[in-house]
């Protein structure tokens, strides 16, 4: 067999348990927020790109014109119907996953190695949020997630002043 073809196997093997350790997430409904955007998005046709490119997205009026169409197309084709929205999530993991293989042997990665580390990143707990929330497209790509806010950082991931003093003069952290 030769080496590319392998790697193609083994980016589809990867692609197949990416797909296969999200997939209890198909039956999962849609939350708060992923009615708000879809809702949003929905008000547009998805071939109206005009509307798309010119319009902020989103309960939060933020400028995604992709995602936006995405949701505006999936709409057109499912309506408010939870499994499209989330099988479009789970396909989109299981596609980065992938190439995530045939980026690691491009890179010069053995094959295996390449493999372990699509494996790694298919399976990893970090991109359960990501995968499972419909709206989570929305923030950044899988496996570009900015960090979890730490203690004494703001939700921005700025530090901040490690004493206070608050209202009544006593320091807190």
């Amino acid at each position: 067999m030769s080496s590319r073809r392998a790697s193609w196997i083994t980016a589809a093997a990867v692609a197949a348990l990416g797909f296969a350790v999200f997939a209890n997430g198909l039956s999962n409904g849609l939350t708060i927020d992923d009615g708000a955007a879809i809702t949003n998005a929905a008000s547009h046709h998805p071939l109206d790109w005009r509307a798309t490119l010119l319009t902020p997205g989103g309960h939060a009026n933020v400028y995604r014109p992709l995602t936006s169409w995405t949701f505006a197309a999936q709409h057109a084709l499912h309506g408010d119907h939870p499994f499209g929205y989330h099988l479009v999530n789970v396909l989109a993991h299981a596609g980065v996953a992938a190439l995530v293989v045939l980026l690691a042997q491009a890179l010069g990665l053995s094959l295996a190695a390449a493999g372990l580390a699509g494996v790694l990143f298919a399976v990893h707990p970090v991109h359960g949020e990501a995968v499972a929330a419909v709206t989570a497209r929305a923030w950044q790509p899988p496996g570009a997630r900015r960090p979890v806010s730490r203690a004494g950082c703001s939700p921005s991931g700025t530090p901040r002043a490690a004493r206070v003093p608050s209202a009544r003069g006593r320091r807190t952290f």
